[in-house]
């Protein structure tokens, strides 16, 4: 049997806001750049696998939307600096959000006193008023509806009135996922994508691949946890995969097998640091507990998906088609979020974080930080 040797991106879900950049700073590394502990070579992923905010990433650079890798990841960059991320403005300094091109809050009374909206468009603000006053009417509604009628107890009836979800309005996202992925182009695409959801119901991984892929499909694995609404599919309300599956690997590996790869070259890439690397506080407090909990509980989740689906997943046992795989890891030095960033689209992080993917991409120590290889 001869070799084939495929390399595949794997983009975890650890991450919010603009976390997801420091992905594009690790393909920067590369696939522009020729690093060490690739033999010094610039590496062609055949399959981009991810979830959360990272999907919109591989999705584009599945799509080849610029013609070739390097040309893909400078539009991609582009999308986010330009289109997503806002700059620290004297409005923003003033307590008027922050510009991105991913959600609106929902009866935001800064609106009314943000310039940016009223040059645009004067009658903006007041269109939004009415709109969001009858969603939310409805959505109300519904829910006192359920209220009404449901034989849960008191406690818990009250408890299911108010929906977080409901305030974030997500017309922006979807705007920018039409505008910039061709879903036809990534159809005909070579490349492999997998953008993995969580099923709300089974609490199982949701696999969507692009042969059949929606934009509703992106947008659910886009739907941040409790905050951005879950689209409904095939009867199954299907929010962020960051939950049932933050390290995507076994999509990647099945891809593999269905190419016929005989090794696999996995470039996994984590949006939290190692948990030695995150300073401990000098005075202690609930929000460092908390924030150093979700910290844990996500590490813990990343390390067992790791190791279980190197060491597991079916396509590997093959006698057939043995399947070799190699996996490098890369991971920030510091943390690039907080529970108060999940929603934060700052331009100056942005470009902070990409450059950061790229020095820890193009510097990687295989020994340092513990890469795999299974035979």
């Amino acid at each position: 049997m001869s070799e084939k040797t495929v390399h595949a991106l794997v983009l975890t879900g650890s991450g919010f806001g603009t976390s997801s950049c420091y992905g594009i700073g690790v393909m920067k590394g590369l696939l522009q750049d020729s690093c060490k502990h690739v033999n010094n070579q610039v590496i062609d992923p055949q399959i981009y696998s991810g979830t959360v905010f990272s999907a919109f990433n591989i999705a584009i650079m599945a799509s080849q939307a610029a013609g070739s890798n390097a040309a893909t990841l400078d539009s991609l960059e582009r999308i986010w600096l330009e289109e997503i991320t806002g700059s620290n403005d004297l409005l923003t300094l003033l307590g008027l959000p922050r510009r991105n091109g991913v959600y609106r809050l929902r009866l935001d009374p800064r609106s009314f006193f943000n310039p940016r909206t009223m040059l645009r468009n004067p009658a903006q603000p007041f269109l939004d008023l009415l709109n969001d006053a009858s969603f939310l009417a409805g959505r109300f509604s519904t829910r006192l509806s359920n209220f009404l009628t449901s034989d849960k107890p008191l406690s818990r009836r009250l408890l299911e009135l108010p929906e977080i979800s409901d305030l974030f309005d997500t017309a922006p996202l979807a705007k920018l996922l039409e505008k910039h992925i061709d879903l036809n182009r990534l159809r005909n695409s070579d490349r492999q994508l997998r953008i993995v959801a969580t099923d709300w119901v089974t609490g199982t991984p949701a696999v969507f691949g692009q042969k059949d892929l929606t934009y509703q499909q992106i947008l659910a694995s886009l739907a941040v946890f409790a905050l951005f609404p879950r689209p409904t599919i095939n009867g199954h309300s299907i929010a962020g995969g960051g939950i049932a599956s933050p390290t995507p690997i076994r999509p990647a590996v099945a891809a593999a097998a269905e190419l016929g790869a005989t090794k696999l070259v996995l470039h996994v890439v984590y949006l939290r640091p190692r948990l030695q690397n995150i300073d401990p506080p000098k005075i202690s407090s609930t929000f460092d507990t908390f924030n150093r909990l979700t910290y844990l509980q996500m590490k813990g989740l990343e390390l067992r998906t790791l190791q279980q689906d190197l060491r597991t997943t079916e396509e590997r046992k093959r006698p057939d088609n043995p399947l070799e795989i190699t996996a490098h890891c890369y991971r920030p030095k510091k943390p690039l979020w907080d529970v108060l960033e999940v929603l934060d689209y700052d331009r100056d992080k942005a470009q902070q974080f990409i450059a950061s993917g790229f020095r820890d991409a193009t510097t990687h120590d295989c020994e340092l930080e513990g890469c795999a290889n299974v035979n």
